[in-house]
C-alpha cells in the first residue's frame, strides 16, 4: 500500500468549510497531494484532467449531486474509490449511492 504522502484525493462538496476541514484532516493524517472542487460537475472534469486515487464527496451538491457525480464517473470506467459524505439521512439515497 502507498504511503498517504503517493496518494491524490480530491474533496468534492459546495461547502468551502468543509472543503477546508477535509484538506486539513487529510494533511494531519500525511496527504500532500489534494485537490478539490465546489461540485459535481467541477469534480468530474478536475478527474477527467487530473486522475484521483480517492474521491471524498458530498451528496447533495448543486450542478451535479453526489449520485450523478458518482454515476458519471463509473461510465467513464474511473474506479477511484469514493467515500461518500451526507448531513442526510435519507435510506433511499444511501442505497443508491452504494449501488451506484
Amino acid at each position: 500500500m502507498p504511503a498517504a504522502s503517493q496518494i491524490k484525493v480530491l474533496v468534492v462538496d459546495d461547502q468551502l468549510t468543509i472543503r477546508a476541514l477535509a484538506r486539513s484532516t487529510l494533511q494531519q493524517l500525511g496527504f500532500t497531494d489534494i485537490t478539490d472542487a465546489g461540485d459535481g460537475e467541477e469534480g468530474f472534469k478536475s478527474l477527467l484532467a487530473k486522475p484521483a486515487h480517492l474521491v471524498i464527496s458530498d451528496y447533495n451538491m448543486p450542478k451535479m449531486d453526489g449520485l450523478l457525480f458518482v454515476r458519471a464517473l463509473r461510465s467513464r470506467g474511473i474506479e477511484a474509490p469514493i467515500i461518500m459524505i451526507s448531513a442526510e439521512a435519507d435510506r433511499e439515497g444511501v442505497i443508491a449511492a452504494i449501488r451506484a
